[in-house]
């Protein structure tokens, strides 16, 4: 026998089957999250700079969703302690590439400094900086059998004129066993080398000139071996 079924019966029958799965349908994938990395290359990590100055790579970001370089993606950049500072828009967006920039102003602290950048999720990545003078500037002077002599010149007996602040190096060059020491004759002075005599091919005295003036010194153990420095 032949059951006829009303077609609205039919419509609420075919409803509940794809409510309780019936059929090919599937619900979507969801999107991979985001992810946020220092670019591979020219990142702008790990610099050095002098206090307050801005440094000289910007720092770069890079945005992927599964992979792939995502665009229009807000950066959010933040810094740690020692009084750095973000330089430009904050937050930032991604560009075709994925890549997010922001330049990096070091604070008055000498230092390691940090800056952070974040997107929404909470992923984050973070940058070392450093606040740091520039090295001195440099003098070398030979001190060999009875004679100073200047490496920057070629004086011997050496004379020197130099900025105060200069970091002067005697190296002992070609003494062989033969005994020196170095004193300090003013009127500017020095500390004198420790100890006694000393002997010994590159042994090494080092002394900062920060004083403005006339450093006279000499080699008290062999007569007329002297050498003169002007700090300016």
């Amino acid at each position: 026998m032949t059951i006829s079924i009303p077609k609205t019966c039919r419509a609420l029958l075919a409803c509940t089957a794809l409510a309780c799965g019936g059929g090919d349908s599937q619900a979507p994938a969801s999107s991979p999250p985001l992810a946020i990395t220092k670019t591979p290359t020219g990142s702008g990590d790990s610099q050095q700079g002098l206090p307050s100055s801005t440094l000289s790579q910007p720092l770069r970001v890079l945005v992927t969703r599964g992979g792939a370089p995502e665009a229009n993606v807000a950066v959010t950049w933040s810094t740690g302690s020692g009084g750095a500072t973000i330089v430009g828009a904050n937050p930032a967006m991604t560009d075709a590439g994925g890549i997010a920039t922001a330049s990096f102003k070091l604070g008055p602290t000498l230092g390691p400094q940090s800056a952070a950048a974040a997107i929404s999720g909470g992923a984050s990545t973070t940058f070392g900086a450093v606040a740091a003078l520039p090295p001195p500037p440099q003098a070398r002077i030979s001190l060999s059998n009875n004679f100073f002599r200047s490496d920057r010149n070629g004086t011997s007996p050496a004379i020197d004129t130099m900025v105060a602040g200069t970091q002067v190096t005697w190296t002992w060059v070609l003494t062989n066993s033969a005994i020196h020491n170095l004193r300090s004759l003013g009127p500017q002075t020095f500390a004198p080398s420790p100890g006694g005599p000393i002997s010994g091919e590159g042994h090494t005295e080092v002394r900062i000139l920060n004083v403005p003036g006339i450093y006279n010194y000499e080699c008290n153990i062999h007569a007329g071996m002297t050498g003169t420095i002007v700090v300016q």
